[in-house]
């Protein structure tokens, strides 16, 4: 049974009340930070017991599952397409380093366990690739560009994974994706990368 809320909502806890007693055991949780939170911690003090998949939005350890709880996140699934900073399975990896060095050098205040943060690093880097790779300045190349993105690799992106585009038919630069299971310190992967490259179906607005 489907749940649905307004940004605006100051407390999802009364829809995850209705869902626990619905029987459902799979809650596929897809809002945003705060509210994932107040589903996991709702979740837990019901005692319920769900498969619970969160979306990548809502999903980062330090900005979602620690501020929860991390010990009462255990065995949360998300699909994820970014190398994880507080992963040691990474430690070592140099797009790992100088993420964390940069943050450190710019002496900013973003937690680097935060997804997000990696999210935007990623994002930056992929501007960058696509302003170097234009011919000219202009709005209609950059466009061009983007619609042409050939198997990209980017800082941070997983082993396995680029960036790809094609035309007008397909504007998905990323259309694969790890399963992974939060352990209660960091996400495990559970078999291989799954690649949808191609066949995402064509986005329908609703109206």
């Amino acid at each position: 049974m489907p749940e649905e809320h307004t940004y605006s909502d100051a407390s999802i806890n009364a829809k995850i009340i209705r869902l626990a007693e619905s029987g459902a055991d799979l809650f596929m949780d897809a809002t945003t930070p705060k509210f994932v939170v107040q589903a996991i911690r709702q979740i837990d003090a019901l005692g319920w017991d769900p498969i619970h998949i969160v979306w990548g939005v809502g999903s980062s350890i330090g900005g979602v599952l620690e501020p929860a709880g991390a010990d009462i996140s255990k065995g949360i699934l998300t699909g994820i397409w970014l190398k994880d900073y507080t992963n040691p399975a990474v430690k070592n990896d140099d797009d790992v380093k100088l993420f964390g060095e940069k943050l450190v050098e710019y002496d900013s205040d973003l937690n680097p366990a935060d997804q997000n943060a990696a999210a935007g690093w990623y994002a930056c880097h992929g501007t960058k690739d696509a302003f170097e790779k234009m011919q000219e300045p202009t709005r209609d190349e950059l466009m061009k560009v983007m619609r042409n993105l050939d198997n990209v690799e980017l800082p941070l992106l997983l082993d396995g994974i680029t960036v790809s585009t094609s035309g007008k038919e397909d504007g998905y630069p990323i259309e694969s994706i790890q399963i992974a299971e939060f352990d209660g310190e960091k996400y495990v992967t559970v078999g291989d990368v799954i690649s949808y490259e191609g066949k995402t179906p064509k986005y329908v607005p609703r109206k």
